[in-house]
This record gives structure tokens, sequence and C-alpha cells, in this order.
């Protein structure tokens, strides 16, 4: 895989031993269906492929140390070795892990719903998400469906609500990552996640780690454009360039066409998502016509950016 500036930054490549064991541990986490990123100095952080979940974090420093000490021969077969212990040791932990889980938190899933739609919800376990978007719990059942989580219910089990929803988000997480493609609509770039159940816009909440995967810094300093029209399908471009300005206009068009023609409509919103802040941009409707109405803020950004 080619190493982002994070990794380079972070990884000693001027020391020979460290170059050649970054190269071996890419053979044999590959083969074993892993991915990995330079977590810190001598620290990588390992996860499978299309896993949410941050992956284990493995202190690399004994192995450099031991090829440093050993023969170059021995090499292949000292990297081989210690990943075959860190996958039993992150096995053990699974197992252990899973069998803390709370029997309550088993079933729930974290859904985004139009903040609209309070009355329907009325008794609803629920909170503000984004702006004109509420999250709600659901609980799954084993013939599958599921139910809204009443808070009268979620009371009864002792737990802060803070909890009950971090579980809840924890279980869509662990189902692995969305399918992501990207596409050009009406000239611009933008990559669209997609997924048969209800609860692919929740994965806005783990919008870093698919900018990750795009090869983007996890926080773009001027955030990332993003649509969620229905509850299967959630879309963004990540703020780099002047055609920010065409992609805004794409995805809002994308979202106003996927809003009203497909089923489970959330919202026709264009956001803004920067660390810690999601914005509406507002816009100027008329009849089948819209145009977005940049803040003053957005205007500097987009006054500010480089040309494509």
């Amino acid at each position: 895989m080619p190493y982002t500036t994070r990794d380079c930054a972070a990884w000693p490549f001027g020391d020979p031993v460290a170059t050649a064991l970054l190269g071996l541990l890419e053979v044999e986490l590959r083969g074993r269906g892993l991915r990995w990123r330079v977590a810190a100095p001598e620290r990588l952080e390992l996860h499978r492929d299309g896993a949410m979940r941050p992956g284990r974090t493995i202190d690399v420093a004994p192995l450099r140390a031991r090829m440093a000490r050993g023969a170059k021969a021995d090499w292949p077969d000292l990297v081989e070795q210690a990943v075959a212990d860190w996958l039993a040791a992150a096995e053990r932990a699974e197992e252990a892990a899973a069998q803390a889980v709370a029997p309550w938190a088993a079933p729930l899933r974290s859904r985004l719903l139009p903040a609209h739609l309070a009355a329907a919800t009325a008794g609803a376990l629920s909170r503000p998400a984004l702006p004109g978007l509420t999250e709600v719990v659901l609980c799954e059942t084993p013939q599958g469906g599921g139910r809204l989580l009443a808070a009268e219910q979620a009371g009864t089990w002792a737990v802060p609500v803070a909890e009950v929803f971090t579980a809840a988000r924890e279980n869509v997480r662990r189902q692995g990552a969305l399918e992501r493609e990207r596409l050009n609509v009406d000239g611009a770039n933008v990559t669209v996640l997609a997924g048969p159940g209800p609860y692919c816009p929740t994965h806005v909440f783990w919008l870093c780690d698919y900018l990750e995967r795009d090869g983007y810094p996890a926080v773009p300093d001027n955030g990332v454009l993003v649509v969620l029209p229905h509850r299967h399908l959630l879309a963004y471009h990540p703020i780099e360039t002047t055609e920010a300005v065409a992609a805004a206009g794409a995805l809002l068009r994308l979202a106003w066409r996927q809003f009203e023609t497909a089923p489970g409509p959330l919202t026709d919103q264009l956001y803004w998502w920067r660390e810690g802040t999601v914005s509406v941009l507002p816009v100027d409707a008329v009849g089948e016509t819209a145009r977005i109405l940049p803040t003053p803020e957005f205007e500097a950004l987009l006054d500010r950016l480089p040309g494509v």
C-alpha cells in the first residue's frame, strides 16, 4: 500500500531495519486480510479489511530490536511469528470482550430519523444528532426488523443514557464498512456510501475513517460537504480546491433527487462537516431549482481555496 504523509512523518524510514520491517509486515498482513496504519513512532494499528472499529495497536519496537540482532535471512520468519502472536492475542481479547457485553446491549442499533417525526417517536429514547436529524435506538429481533427503544425501558437498565447510545453505535460499526464508490456527479467528484439496511446514515459519525481509506487526512482542514438523503445513502466531498463549488451544487441536486424518489427519505439538506462541528448550508429554492447561499465563513473559505 502507498505510505501516507502521516506514515512517513511517524515511521523512521531512514533506518534500514525499520524500512525492511514495514515492507515485510505489509506482505504478511495483506496475506491475512489485514490493513495497517502508523499510529505513533514504532506503533501500528491493525484492522481487518472493511472493519470500521479502531484497530488493535501493536508495539513493533521489540520486533525491530530482534531483527537488528538477527541475520537478514531470519527476518521474514521473525515477522511471520510476530504477526501470528499478535493475532492470537487479539482473538483472545475479542473473545473476552464479547463475553463482557451486557445482555441489554447486543440488539441495539443507532439510526437517524428526521427531527419532524418527533410525534411518531414520542416516548422513544432519542437525542439530537445533526441539524434536522434525530438519533434513535432500535432493538433488533432475531426474526429481523426492530422496534424503537422506549426511554422508560432504557431507564430500567441502570446505565447512563450516553452508554446506551454508545453501545447502539458500536453495534452498527461492528457490521463493517459500507461499500463506497467514487462518482462524477454533474461534473464534480463525490464519494457515495450505500448499504441495504437502514443504518447507512449512522456512518456519518465515522466519516473520518472513510476519509483515511480514501487517502485524505482524517480531519481535513477545510472540512467535508455531506448529504444524507435517505436511509440507504450517504455522499460526501472533501473540500480541497475550488472544485468544492461544483461539488456543493452536485451534492445538493443529488440530495434533492434522492430525497424525493427513494424509500426512507431523511433530509435534502447540504451539511458542512468539520471536526466537532456540523452546520447546514442555506439554500434558496425556487420551484425545482435551488442555489446555495454560503454563510460568510463558508464564502471566505471558498475565496482562499486553490484552483483545480
